[in-house]
């Protein structure tokens, strides 16, 4: 089982280290199915990127200018884009890493997780968190004391899981 500080033990960790050899703030787990949502409006609302849906990559070549990529629709339609940049977040399996002919080091399933999802009007304002600052995501609204967890302000949106999607 992986261990990993609390914010609090980094905190103090952060304080004692003589060196600086610490971020000076902890780092924060965020969950993919708040993250994800956040990317994705922003990657949609920045100019000078293309986001696709409903379609993967099926191969890609490089030159000084960029790459190339062939992509393949969902209606097996196939397309030619070309880009300035490929990007692989596609996570361990990653088509464009094995493309790329970059190898995944490290050990894999070193744990199993498990997360559950659900919405409760009542849990959030039973929770004492201490002292301190609360954090929100977008779809939370914090309460007035700084005692209390957020209270989610709508229910939770499932995580969306595109398709590979490739920017230009």
């Amino acid at each position: 089982m992986l261990k990993y500080p609390s914010v609090g033990e980094r905190r103090k960790q952060i304080a004692e280290d003589p060196r600086g050899a610490y971020l000076l703030e902890p780092y924060q787990l965020v969950s993919q199915n708040k993250l994800e949502p956040l990317l994705k409006e922003v990657a949609e609302a920045t100019p000078n990127v293309t986001v696709r849906y409903g379609c993967g990559l099926e191969d890609f070549t490089q030159d000084e200018q960029g790459v190339t990529v062939e992509a393949r629709t969902v209606d097996g339609v196939r397309e030619e884009l070309r880009a300035s940049y490929l990007v692989g977040c596609d996570g361990g399996a990653s088509t464009v890493r094995k493309k790329a002919g970059i190898k995944l080091e490290g050990k894999g399933r070193i744990r199993a997780l498990v997360q559950v999802i659900f919405r409760s009007d009542e849990l959030y304002g039973k929770i004492v968190t201490g002292r301190g600052r609360t954090t929100t995501s977008p779809t939370q609204t914090a309460r007035p004391s700084s005692r209390r967890a957020a209270a989610p302000s709508s229910p939770c949106i499932p995580a969306c899981r595109p398709t590979p999607t490739f920017g230009r």
